[in-house]
């Protein structure tokens, strides 16, 4: 009767359970972003290369793409199951163009890749 009821419970219980933590990790992205160094650390990042750029200080400004880049690579992992494969590939596809303008020393072509870059970020959770 009790290996029954253990049954009945395991039966019923361990389905549920996946069900809610895998519902939890597909929501996880908000606090990710919110709470994890690398998360918070790429909205500042977006903003000190926006200002770099402007004072023309691109060594500098690469120097914090190659930090964005970084922090970018260890959240990757984290967000992949909580957010689309193609919101995913559009950050990464604007950060290595922003790269290439930092290079070029391109004004106008990086204050828009940084545009860009803030909007992919705000996607992303969505």
């Amino acid at each position: 009767m009790k290996k029954d009821i253990v049954l009945k419970v395991l039966f019923y219980f361990l389905p549920a359970a996946v069900i809610v933590i895998f519902l939890v990790i597909l929501n996880s992205f908000g606090f990710i972003k919110s709470y994890l160094p690398a998360g918070k650390q790429i909205p500042a990042a977006i903003d000190n290369i926006e200002n770099l750029i402007i004072e023309e200080a691109w060594g500098e400004a690469l120097q914090e793409e190659e930090k964005l880049q970084q922090n970018w690579n260890k959240l990757v992992p984290l967000i992949q199951i909580s957010t689309t494969e193609e919101n995913i590939k559009d950050f990464t596809r604007t950060l290595n163009t922003l790269e290439g303008y930092l290079r070029g020393k391109e004004k106008g072509l990086s204050l828009a890749e940084v545009q860009l870059l803030r909007f992919s970020w705000q996607q992303l959770e969505n």
